[in-house]
């Protein structure tokens, strides 16, 4: 019998002690045996005495000031000893088959990176959804236009980051990972099993399900698209994105001097940024059929 290769699984923590604990079980009930869990503390104030005293001899556990998840991840990264990372948020479940399938998947395929699909649920109306990701291969550009990879479905050969220097984007708060995913997708085909193997909560403060973060990332991306290209088969493409990343940016920028000069509520502040999206939402849906 072959001697599993050790995978890393590395969990970024702020909040909610109990969806955490649920997380690193889900780690613990793995069918692979071969892992080490890395736990990043990303200055939580909460207590999670008893968190450790139940989980502290199954995991590694650091406490950071609070820098965002990407800096955990990348603390995570430099200590993991495993031959594979794997990423879960702390919020997250994967389901007992996860690495296995996975690390046979790469290895049986030859690839160092890879995801799969997954199921979203919420703790609300306990309704789940299976999203299928259909992403595959040579991943850039069209990553530009859309990008439904879950961090938490990703296992990457160590090798690979190492070889190359990428690290998630510390710098952004929203879409860290997708640069990540962009860099890796240069010169690397992203693997993709078609098998939900992990379970992503939803709640109201996810990044994907609101209109002015996805406004302010979409824009930022407008500066890394120029980069790339040469990567688009169609000048006609490419400029019509640069076009609805611009307008992306232009108008974020615009809103955001806006809403400090009024008094607006919550609701009414994202109801205003679901209005001017929706122009580049539905560009984004006619670009994905072309790229």
């Amino acid at each position: 019998m072959l001697l599993e290769k050790k995978v890393s699984v590395i969990i970024p923590f702020y909040n909610r002690v109990d969806w955490l604990a649920e997380a690193v079980q889900s780690v613990l009930a793995q069918t692979y045996q071969n892992i080490e869990i890395i736990v990043i503390n990303d200055g939580s104030m909460e207590d999670i005495s008893d968190f450790l005293f139940k989980f502290g001899r199954n995991i590694l556990y650091c406490y950071k000031e609070n820098g965002g998840p990407a800096s955990a991840r990348n603390l995570g990264i430099e200590k993991s000893q495993g031959e594979y990372l794997a990423f879960l948020d702390s919020d997250d479940i994967w389901l007992p088959q996860k690495i296995k399938e996975m690390i046979s998947f790469m290895e049986g395929n030859n690839f160092k990176w890879c995801h799969s699909d997954y199921i979203r649920f919420n703790d609300f109306n306990l309704k789940e959804k299976y999203v299928k990701c259909f992403f595959e291969g040579n991943i850039v550009p069209k990553c530009f236009v859309w990008n439904p990879i879950a961090t938490p479905c990703v296992i990457i050969s160590k090798s690979l980051l190492y070889d190359t220097n990428y690290r998630f984007a510390e710098w952004r708060r929203v879409g860290e990972d997708h640069y990540l995913w962009l860099r890796l997708g240069e010169n690397n085909k992203l693997g993709y099993l078609p098998k939900a193997l992990v379970k992503v909560r939803m709640r109201g403060k996810n990044a994907s399900v609101q209109a002015h973060l996805q406004l302010k990332f979409r824009g930022e991306l407008k500066k890394t698209l120029i980069d790339y290209k040469d990567t688009f088969n169609s000048i006609f493409v490419y400029y019509y994105l640069l076009c609805v990343l611009s307008y992306c940016y232009k108008s974020f920028s615009i809103l955001s001097v806006f809403i400090r000069y009024i008094k607006c509520k919550n609701a009414s502040f994202e109801l205003l940024f679901k209005a001017v999206y929706f122009f580049p939402f539905i560009n984004f849906k006619i670009l994905k059929r072309i790229i």
